[in-house]
């Protein structure tokens, strides 16, 4: 689970440049940063806190999907175009 959330956040950390050119580049940049601390409390907590490790992996996947919809959004009103 870490290797896939470690994956994930650096798909988007390589686009942050580019998510700071958005509309609401401020949201982006807000989950972003949220999803580094999710990441990092989950390598701390994995062997010795099952409930902190959870809450952290809930966390990440909370804001990773947040950025999704937003991403999906900016679309969808013609502010990114699909390669």
């Amino acid at each position: 689970m870490l290797a896939d959330m470690s994956q994930r956040y650096h798909h988007l950390d390589v686009a942050e440049d580019e998510i700071r050119t958005l509309n609401r580049a401020d949201k982006y940049i807000q989950k972003i940063i949220r999803m580094r601390l999710w990441l990092r409390q989950a390598h701390y907590a994995w062997k010795a806190n099952h409930l902190a490790f959870l809450e952290a992996v809930a966390g990440f996947y909370t804001d990773y999907g947040a950025v999704l919809w937003l991403l999906k959004n900016d679309q969808a009103r013609g502010i990114l175009t699909p390669t």
